[in-house]
Order: C-alpha cells, then sequence, then structure tokens
C-alpha cells in the first residue's frame, strides 16, 4: 500500500508544477500579446532581400519644428526592435537635414535598442547628402548605428567641429574637462577662470542628476527597457554662427514626474507664483525656480541652474529644457535676461534633454574665429 503511494504523490507532484508552469507560461504569452497590442503595428516596410524592415527617414529631422517626425522614428525603434523583436534598418536616402539635438536624441535611442535588444537588431544606411554624411560620421552618428563610414580624405573644410557623442552611467568629472578642453582646445587658457568653473561644473552636476535621479528604483517602464542611470553628451562648435553648444540627454522619468515626488508641498505654491498652470512646461519652470529639480539637500539637484549660471557670467546665450510634453527656454541677450517661455507639446520626448548655446564672443572674447564658406554639396 505504501509502495504505491509514493508513486503517486510523486506524480500529483509533477503534474502541480506542469500546471504552474503552463499557467505562467500562458500569463507571459498574454501580456506579451497585450503590450504588442498597446505598441501597434511593426513600423516600416519588410525586404525579403536583406530580411529587414525598412523604416524611411523624413527628410528633415529636429526637436522643434519637425518634433513629431524626430519622435516617430525614435518610437518605430523601440517597436520594432524592443516589443515585435524584428530586426530593422533606418533608411537616410531621402534625408537631407538632422539638427544636433535630434542627433543627439536619436544616438541614445539607438544605443539602447542595439544594447537591450542586440546589436544586429538596428542599422542604417548613408543619406546622400554629403554634409549630412560628414556630420553623421563626426557626431558618432554611425559609431552608434555600427556602420562604417570612408569618407574620402580630400574634403574641404567644414565649418562644424563636433566631439562625438559620449555616454556613462555616472557623473565622471575628467571627461567633463576633457569634453571642455576638446571643445576649445588651445584656446581653453584663455577662458576666464570663473566661466571655466561654471562650464565644469555644468557638465558635471547635469551628469550627477540623470545618474542619482532620472531613474528612481521604482519605476516601472513597462517592456520598455532602459539602461539604468544612463546619459548622452554631444557638442559641438558651429565657425560660421560662431556658437558653442552642449547637449545631454537621458530616458527617464523626466523633471515634471520627478519634481512632484520630493517637493509635492510647494509645487502649488511655485505654480501660483509664476501665475502658470499644471503642465510639463510649467513644472520645468518651477524646478528652475525653486533650484533643485530632485533633492531636498542645498548642495545636489542643481545642475539646471548652474547651466544657467554660465550663461549670465558670459551675458549671452540660450537654456533650452525639453523633458516629457513641456519645454522651457532661458535667454539672455547683451546682459539683459529676456522673458522665459514655457510651452508644451502633444507628444512626449519620453526623457529629458538639456541644450546649452553660448556665442563664441562671449565665452572666448580673445578668440577670432575665420569664418569658412559653405561648402558645394
Amino acid at each position: 500500500m505504501s509502495s504505491r503511494k509514493v508513486p503517486n504523490e510523486i506524480e500529483a507532484r509533477i503534474n502541480r508544477r506542469r500546471s504552474e508552469y503552463a499557467v505562467s507560461r500562458r500569463r507571459e504569452f498574454l501580456a506579451a500579446k497585450r503590450r504588442t497590442a498597446q505598441a501597434g503595428a511593426v513600423k516600416g516596410d519588410y525586404s525579403w532581400r536583406i530580411n529587414r524592415m525598412i523604416i524611411k527617414v523624413p527628410e528633415v529631422l529636429d526637436l522643434v519644428d519637425h518634433r513629431a517626425n524626430t519622435l516617430e522614428v525614435a518610437a518605430a525603434c523601440r517597436s520594432n526592435c524592443m516589443i515585435h523583436k524584428k530586426r530593422t534598418l533606418l533608411d537616410f536616402s531621402a534625408t537631407k537635414t538632422i539638427s544636433s539635438a535630434a542627433v543627439l536624441f536619436l544616438v541614445a535611442e539607438i544605443d539602447r535598442c542595439r544594447k537591450v535588444s542586440g546589436i544586429a537588431m538596428l542599422t542604417g544606411t548613408f543619406p546622400r547628402d554629403k554634409r549630412l554624411n560628414r556630420q553623421m560620421r563626426d557626431s558618432g552618428f554611425y559609431d552608434a548605428l555600427g556602420v562604417k563610414c570612408d569618407i574620402p580624405q580630400r574634403e574641404r573644410i567644414y565649418p562644424v567641429e563636433y566631439i562625438k557623442v559620449r555616454s556613462g552611467t555616472a557623473a565622471d568629472g575628467r571627461l567633463a574637462v576633457e569634453l571642455r578642453q576638446a571643445l576649445l582646445g588651445p584656446h581653453e587658457e584663455q577662458l576666464a577662470k570663473d566661466k571655466r568653473g561654471s562650464f565644469f561644473r555644468g557638465i558635471t552636476e547635469a551628469m550627477t542628476n540623470v545618474a542619482q535621479h532620472a531613474y528612481p528604483d521604482d519605476w516601472d517602464n513597462g517592456p520598455i527597457k532602459v539602461i539604468k542611470k544612463g546619459w548622452w553628451m554631444l557638442g559641438h562648435i558651429n565657425k560660421l554662427s560662431k556658437q558653442l553648444k552642449i547637449m545631454i540627454v537621458d530616458q527617464g522619468i523626466g523633471i515634471p514626474r520627478s519634481l512632484p515626488r520630493t517637493h509635492k508641498d510647494v509645487i502649488p505654491a511655485l505654480l501660483a507664483m509664476l501665475k502658470l498652470e499644471n503642465s510639463d512646461g510649467a513644472m520645468i519652470h518651477a524646478a528652475m525656480e525653486l533650484g533643485r529639480s530632485r533633492l531636498e539637500q542645498s548642495h545636489r539637484g542643481k545642475g539646471l541652474n548652474d547651466l544657467k549660471q554660465i550663461i549670465d557670467l558670459c551675458q549671452e546665450g540660450t537654456l533650452r529644457i525639453l523633458s516629457k510634453k513641456g519645454e522651457y527656454l532661458y535667454r539672455v541677450r547683451g546682459g539683459q535676461c529676456l522673458p522665459t517661455i514655457v510651452s508644451g507639446h502633444q507628444d512626449s520626448l519620453n526623457g529629458t534633454l538639456v541644450e546649452w548655446s553660448i556665442p563664441l564672443d562671449a565665452i572666448l572674447p580673445f578668440l577670432l574665429i575665420n569664418e569658412v564658406g559653405n561648402e558645394e554639396k
């Protein structure tokens, strides 16, 4: 009697585990099906020849006048690679212009897709426009896509000097110094000490804000995985417009969602003081006025203020912050602070992008840059 009972108990236990496993697999299947339904259909046209989905990139990409196009390309990459698991190719043959902010935003998205889903999941083609081809090479766009670009050595002078996209998951003071030296070159020593310190602090604190506060531990981003504490940075000098630009982007929860986590009690008073209704743009403005976007400590969370400080020291420049659906624009012209512009958009950026633009004449008063003529395409 006992000899029969033992096998029966083992068999019942095995059947129970099989049933639990089947239920678990069924739940995973239904969850994946729901995520796929929410993501919609696979983006692009399928090519049997290369066994990939082809996404035709629009003619112009930027985060101002063509914001929807840029966000749509990024969303297509996420949907195809992370949810549908479809190998995808970005076709840039018809693309003519990509702004620096759009370059950084898309590089961050491409980098995430390739690291999370595999480097073979996403690649791209070359644009026909020669200047755009050189821009994508110099900015590190091709490096992110895993594409080799061999431009002939006999090329005319290009008016924009890029520092390739850098990325990380922690604040790195050495990288901030390296970026500053690479951008300013031999003229870095001409930069006044107060402006040099603000430049250094602004970059370092921006990285600190992202690494420590943009990705809370309790944040659930659903099927779209993120690179924890990840940030991406790009810088360039335009010799034609004589502008220095630094941009940093993250894929975190955004300022409009991080601010209520630590300053929920003071937000109504801040919005009332600013005479603004509750919106993403108003939240960014409130974070700037508060002086700390994510922490109560007075010595942390000042990255945005430090970027604002160097513009005030130079008495010229622009600070633009895009976060979720909001946009904040701080401008100084000739030592005069112009009215702050707060606006909103229909589509969410899914993160935060800070763009800092300063005329070279303001940051390097002794530097003379010869204008370079436009290159023939």
